[in-house]
């Protein structure tokens, strides 16, 4: 495994972590789901791509509890496409149903790290759940980790499913 994706899966598993110890009202805390499958990747290529397709919707539904409120999918670069064993993450999503747009039921919007990070700051306002898509197979950046990793934004995640909101992250 490269450094590379143990520091995505480690990353990952540590906001999971992080919002699981922090709930301080369960009732109210919104639902998380952590793959280390790159269900976006998938859902593009390969054998089973409805099955895969199936795995981000239930995710997806799981995590948004009801809310029809459009998702925040993190996408700052597809230039990892070129490598040939990535897929545009955003073909696996609207695979899987969604369709870019601000409207109530199943929409995204979505904003690279920079865009993201402003999100943050005004507590994903607006938003049902974040999607973080896969490094390997998908479209994650290095560039996206460092800003997910960042302080600020690790503690508007934890806020926003400590009110409610939920995560979806792909890895592998």
């Amino acid at each position: 495994m490269s450094k590379h994706r143990s520091a995505i899966s480690t990353a990952l598993a540590g906001v999971a972590l992080a919002a699981a110890c922090a709930i301080a009202t369960p009732a109210a805390a919104g639902n998380i789901f952590v793959s280390g499958h790159d269900s976006d990747f998938h859902a593009v290529n390969g054998g089973n791509a409805l099955g895969a397709q199936n795995i981000i919707d239930d995710a997806l539904s799981f995590v948004r509890n009801g809310s029809t409120a459009p998702i925040l999918f993190l996408q700052s670069d597809t230039s990892n496409i070129g490598l040939g064993d990535h897929t545009n993450s955003e073909t696996g999503l609207t695979n899987s149903g969604y369709a870019p747009g601000t409207g109530s039921g199943n929409f995204y919007v979505k904003h690279d790290a920079t865009q993201f990070a402003a999100d943050a700051a005004a507590g994903f306002a607006g938003y049902s759940a974040i999607f973080i898509p896969s490094d390997h197979g998908g479209t994650l950046t290095g560039n996206d980790l460092v800003m997910l990793d960042s302080a600020p934004v690790t503690a508007a995640i934890l806020a926003f499913i400590n009110s409610g909101g939920g995560l979806f992250a792909l890895a592998e």
